[in-house]
């Protein structure tokens, strides 16, 4: 396991690509994500870049089954690694774990010691940021427990700059929409946009919840 005094930029972005690699193979098995079908989107893409570049430190989109949301989090998880970020990228179903910061622990192979502020001060002297790209939360089995454990997480670090925690969810099923509310501070202020079909992202939006 790494130690706080282990932690380097190098070294948590090799791990993120490592892990965040493993589930994407696993997605493209289980046919969850068709390799070599990404169709250009920028009317959803600029959206997300300017959330990165942002202060707000979540984001969450929320559209129907079978919008695309799978497809676009990790195409932007290639593109932002192609620009030196460090993004790890997972699916909610895949961990039992109800505690956001036990679950990048668990997955980076990082010490029970180390924490955001660690993670923080190993990425301060660049520009990167550390992207965790958290996809199909409404599939998670203890859902409202994650999702407040990340909002308190990130509410007690908001001074920290280097990282953002980006979100997916079926819109159909989204149902914590009290908690999202109740933190909406947190999250970068989507354009509400409505688009008629359903194969069509139609929120990007913590406004539309």
């Amino acid at each position: 396991l790494l130690t706080p005094n282990e932690l380097t930029a190098d070294e948590l972005i090799h791990r993120a690509k490592t892990v965040s690699n493993q589930v994407k193979e696993e997605m493209i098995t289980s046919r969850k994500l068709l390799e070599g079908v990404y169709v250009n989107r920028d009317k959803y893409e600029q959206p997300l870049d300017d959330f990165l570049s942002s202060s707000f430190p979540l984001a969450l989109i929320t559209a129907a089954a079978g919008s695309g949301k799978t497809t676009l989090l990790d195409h932007a998880a290639g593109k932002w690694r192609e620009k030196g970020m460090c993004v790890f990228f997972t699916r909610a179903i895949s961990s039992s774990e109800t505690n956001i910061m036990t679950l990048i622990r668990n997955a980076l192979k990082l010490s029970n010691d180390i924490t955001l502020k660690d993670i923080d001060r190993s990425l301060k002297s660049t520009e990167i940021k550390l992207v965790i790209i958290l996809d199909g939360i409404n599939e998670h089995a203890n859902r409202e427990a994650l999702f407040l454990s990340i909002l308190k997480l990130t509410e007690s670090n908001n001074d920290l700059k280097s990282f953002k925690i980006l979100m997916s969810s079926r819109l159909e099923n989204f149902d914590l929409h009290k908690l999202a509310l109740r933190y909406k501070f947190l999250f970068y202020p989507f354009t509400n946009q409505d688009y008629e079909t359903k194969q069509e992202l139609r929120s990007l939006s913590i406004n539309e919840i």
